[in-house]
């Protein structure tokens, strides 16, 4: 197959295109207006050289509408810095006027942080009795036995979290603080730069890898028969972390305060009781910890007086129970808070609403050389990172017009082949995704279904998972599909506009939505994707020339 590449002369390229082009079979299955690609088409192969240019920073869309995740911690290497990334949040009543009770006190409030695992890869497991109930007879001649028994049981579970990225051996201190300024609506844009001031810390961990997943089962004895139950359980592993400060925070400005109007209605307590929380670490290198904040939960496990418990002798035990040999009702009961945190969807007095979230990112850059055109490597970066500027050349593009008008080419395909630099890479993980998008104007791409880019019908050619495809482990190489915007550009004289390859993929794909189209260019996984990827560029050493960065086109001609 003679592979041709657009280097030459308008003159000298076109009259080389006149004399004719080598066929050869195609590659994949492409369909293109007038073409229709099937095991015996033949179709000619082209490139296009490109320049590429690695992009510093990137400020990002970084509040609930982006936000399917977020990621948590920091990660520092010589190549491309340091990241550090925080998660503020909103705080909401989850009961509004909450009321509890005589004397009460707040013993504990736990912050639980859902994280992703293989929970068939189990490290450890722990089963223990932590709580033992009664049900007691009292007759009429004064006895009292036990009736039946109800034991429960907690089983702790180790997993190792999947969702980190960079030092998996490393502790880090995780910390929460209070949040002292309004994180203003959920309709408020909010980006990865913009920083939030904090006052007081709430509580602090240390974290490593490794997280447990609890459940709660209980036995019931009724005779010689038993039951049991599983009667709770976390939906998924979760870092658990007491807040002993926030402890006395609630205590005196919710608990205290009972019947305040700061505590009738959430706009009155985000005002004027706490305006959120910040979760982040203290450490300056460790790993990122992607964690999912529709599941973020924040309870104050709070104790009252029991209102049925008489103790006339004041011995401590509840009068009816006196001669039964087991206590059953306690001086004090249990009565928790729940708040409403994180970016799930919480209701209200039959009113549905969302909090604030926010990610902070703080990216310090490393020994990376930025906005130098045409270099052997370049980088992508997620979380608002590297990214890649591709310019494609005129001159080049221009001849292909030329012979799209003037030849009967016909465009049935045009594609990146962006191949991982491994000898840079190192050992640093591979991404699953990249995607790329119209840099020049901000947009969507035309193969993901956008019709604004030309003044006519564009349809989405290929299937959503067939314009980015995951990187591919035989091949060794990611492909993303520009083939609407090339044919644009050539066929219709659309600008030629710079594109960009950027970490990550869109956001709200599924499988059952075969021809998805994303929302906007930015709404995709950037924002909280930690990966980082060394790709070769479009001007590479010798040995890497048969992976150049460059754009790949297909074409047929249409007969006469």
């Amino acid at each position: 197959m003679k592979k041709h590449n657009f280097g030459w002369s308008l003159a000298a390229i076109v009259g080389l295109m006149l004399l004719g082009l080598t066929s050869c079979e195609q590659e994949d299955r492409f369909v293109g207006s007038n073409v229709v690609g099937d095991g015996a088409a033949q179709f000619h192969k082209a490139y296009v050289d490109l320049v590429a240019t690695t992009l510093a920073t990137d400020t990002l869309r970084a509040d609930r509408t982006v936000l399917q995740n977020a990621s948590i911690g920091v990660y520092d290497e010589p190549l491309l810095g340091k990241t550090k990334s925080y998660l503020y949040s909103q705080v909401r009543l989850g009961t509004t006027n909450p009321e509890f009770g005589n004397n009460a006190v707040v013993d504990s409030v736990v912050l639980s942080i859902p994280v992703f695992t293989q929970t068939k890869d189990t490290l450890s497991r722990e089963h223990y009795l932590f709580n033992t109930n009664y049900t007691l007879s009292n007759p009429e001649d004064g006895e009292c036995s036990i009736t039946d028994t109800l034991k429960q049981y907690k089983t702790r579970l180790l997993f190792n979290i999947d969702s980190i990225y960079g030092n998996k051996s490393a502790t880090m201190n995780l910390q929460v603080h209070r949040v002292m300024e309004g994180l203003k609506t959920i309709d408020s844009a909010r980006y990865s730069n913009q920083s939030v001031q904090i006052g007081e810390l709430f509580g602090s961990k240390q974290i490593n890898s490794k997280a447990y997943k609890t459940f709660t089962s209980q036995f019931r004895n009724v005779g010689s028969g038993a039951d049991s139950t599983i009667i709770a359980q976390d939906a998924s592993a979760v870092i658990n972390m007491k807040l002993d400060g926030m402890k006395t925070f609630v205590q005196n400005q919710i608990v205290d305060q009972v019947g305040s109007p700061n505590l009738g209605d959430q706009v009155s307590f985000i005002n004027n009781v706490i305006q959120g929380i910040r979760i982040g670490v203290q450490d300056e290198n460790g790993f990122i910890l992607t964690i999912n904040p529709s599941f973020l939960k924040l309870v104050a496990y709070i104790s009252v007086d029991n209102e049925n418990f008489v103790d006339e002798n004041n011995n401590g035990i509840h009068d009816p129970e006196e001669n039964c040999g087991a206590v059953m009702t306690k001086a004090r009961v249990n009565k928790n808070l729940d708040f409403v945190i994180g970016s799930n969807l919480a209701m209200n007095s039959g009113n549905q609403y969302y909090n604030v979230v926010q990610s902070r990112i703080e990216n310090s850059p490393g020994s990376v050389s930025y906005n130098q055109p045409n270099t052997a490597v370049n980088f992508v970066e997620g979380m608002g990172g590297a990214r890649v500027k591709i310019s494609l050349d005129p001159q080049q593009i221009e001849a292909i017009r030329d012979s799209v008008r003037n030849n009967n080419w016909v465009i049935s395909e045009a594609h990146l082949k962006v191949y991982p630099h491994t000898a840079t890479q190192g050992n640093l993980p591979l991404p699953e995704y990249l995607y790329a998008f119209n840099l020049s104007k901000n947009k969507l791409l035309a193969d993901y279904g956008d019709i604004e880019d030309v003044d006519s019908d564009n349809i989405q050619v290929f299937p959503y998972l067939q314009i980015s495809r995951p990187y591919d482990e035989e091949k060794k190489y990611y492909l993303l599909r520009v083939t609407e915007y090339f044919k644009n550009v050539v066929e219709k004289n659309a600008e030629i506009d710079d594109l960009a390859i950027e970490m990550g993929t869109y956001l709200g794909f599924s499988n059952a939505d075969y021809f998805y189209t994303p929302k906007n260019a930015f709404y995709s996984n950037r924002v909280f994707n930690p990966y980082r990827l060394a790709i070769v560029g479009s001007n590479p050493t010798a040995d890497l020339m048969d992976k150049k960065l460059q754009l790949e086109i297909y074409y047929n001609k249409k007969e006469n």
